[in-house]
């Protein structure tokens, strides 16, 4: 129901938000015009997800199966509005999909078909193609009358999606980066397959006072540059909780991030997600709930800092005071801050947030930069000799009528626990044995174990 009521919500900003559909935004420098992506080759791709990012953009993954299906039905509407091709043809959706990394063969998200956001004809053989019904009717609703949209080709991988929205007299502009690379399955009827899709921010309006630049600012505050001066940085959150820390340092050469709030806590270190939990032999230990395989996740955790200082229009001196320089950043959502960085350095030292027009601040951050990295014990066992936990999954093909398996490898530390959020939070239950007998308990230290995962109960 969830997915149901987004779509309905979007659906709403639609009826009242208008897009000025144009091609010629896409664009690129003469010097880049030799190296630079054709804009008729990912001009579908990237209209696609740059409407459904922006409808979207409260989505913490812009590569969820919601959002891509979101995409898919822009897609499709913008096809029907240039061409007069109503309906979907399978191959062409499994391709656009594809084309962003969605694996499998493409599952609606729940209830769209019940709702009428989406029609299924059948074709030929088994085929299921699709009727985007809701998109091409708000498509064509809001053309030409309060937003539009631009497309520019940045440079050989990278497109800016920027959507201009005039709606309620006050004129907001939202941006989405899109990376693209080229696409390997030479039957696709896509050249690039999308890699990466996130917010964008141009150079906010600067204050000429100012003795920096804002290219100066975010490199100050990217975390590789700050890790080269400072080995940690610990950021306080009290509007979450009274003790609320934050940590972002290097273990052996490998991104940590950790968090505690009020007892409870959870971090990230390299690729794995963890959380601090008490086990089922009483012991507090590290238990893996997501294993992230994408190599982009680095340049995620590197921006984590800079982004503190994104999603503002405006950068206003206000003074200085001792060793820090204090800036107003303007956001379009009804609230501004107030940031402290260093004089010396330009990394952040504090920020306070504040309601439009209220002079006491909603909740501040602080920043400390230190030479002392944590020594978090849990970390210890990364030092020592990895043991093997192995996953094995079980899942109904409902195509052969009969159950597949899946099995995966993961290394953790001898005290670390693999308990995938499929059955933390999903529909998977872990057993300790392959007849899914018997209440699952952690095996115990040191020793290399398997768990078996599957849907049915034993």
């Amino acid at each position: 129901m969830k997915t149901v009521n987004k779509l309905h919500r979007t659906a709403a900003l639609f009826l009242c938000v208008a897009m000025l559909f144009s091609c010629a935004g896409i664009s690129a420098s003469a010097e880049e015009a030799e190296t630079a992506l054709n804009p008729e080759d990912i001009r579908y791709q990237t209209i696609g997800m740059g409407m459904a990012a922006w409808l979207n953009d409260s989505e913490p993954d812009l590569f969820s199966d919601l959002v891509l299906w979101d995409a898919t039905g822009w897609y499709a509407a913008l096809k029907y509005r240039e061409s007069g091709q109503g309906i979907l043809w399978e191959k062409e959706a499994k391709d656009f999909l594809a084309s962003f990394g969605y694996q499998g063969d493409p599952v609606l998200p729940e209830a769209w078909e019940e709702y009428g956001i989406v029609r299924i004809i059948s074709g030929a053989g088994k085929s299921r193609n699709y009727d985007f019904q809701q998109h091409k009717k708000m498509f064509d609703a809001m053309v030409g009358i309060t937003a539009e949209f631009n497309v520019q080709v940045k440079d050989s991988s990278t497109v800016i999606f920027s959507v201009t929205d005039h709606a309620f007299e006050r004129e907001k502009i939202t941006s989405f980066l899109l990376t693209f690379a080229k696409n390997d399955d030479e039957y696709s009827i896509f050249p690039y397959k999308v890699v990466k899709v996130e917010p964008y921010q141009e150079q906010p309006e600067w204050d000429e006072r100012l003795n920096f630049t804002w290219d100066d600012l975010m490199n100050a505050n990217y975390l590789p540059n700050i890790l080269s001066i400072y080995p940690c940085v610990r950021i306080g959150t009290p509007a979450i909780s009274a003790d609320a820390q934050l940590w972002l340092f290097k273990h052996n050469d490998t991104y940590v991030r950790y968090n505690e709030s009020s007892g409870f806590a959870f971090g990230v270190y390299g690729m794995y997600s963890f959380d601090m939990t008490r086990c089922t032999d009483g012991l507090t230990r590290p238990s893996v709930s997501y294993i992230n395989y994408d190599p982009l996740l680095n340049e995620e955790m590197e921006s984590y800092v800079q982004n503190y200082l994104t999603g503002f229009h405006h950068a206003e001196l206000i003074g200085q005071e001792d060793d820090l320089i204090w800036l107003k950043l303007t956001s379009d959502y009804g609230y501004f801050v107030k940031a402290a960085v260093d004089a010396g350095t330009l990394v952040i030292r504090e920020l306070q947030y504040f309601y439009d027009n209220s002079e006491r601040s909603a909740s501040e951050n602080s920043f400390v930069y230190t030479s002392l990295v944590p020594s978090f014990e849990f970390l210890s066992g990364w030092d020592l000799p990895l043991r093997t936990v192995t996953a094995v999954w079980e899942n109904y093909d409902d195509s052969i009528k009969n159950f597949t398996f899946r099995t995966e490898t993961v290394q953790l530390p001898y005290n670390w626990e693999y308990f995938p959020a499929e059955a933390k939070y999903g529909d998977y239950t872990v057993y300790t044995n392959p007849r899914y007998i018997g209440d699952y308990s952690y095996p115990g230290d040191w020793m290399d174990y398997s768990i078996f995962l599957t849907t049915a109960k034993g």
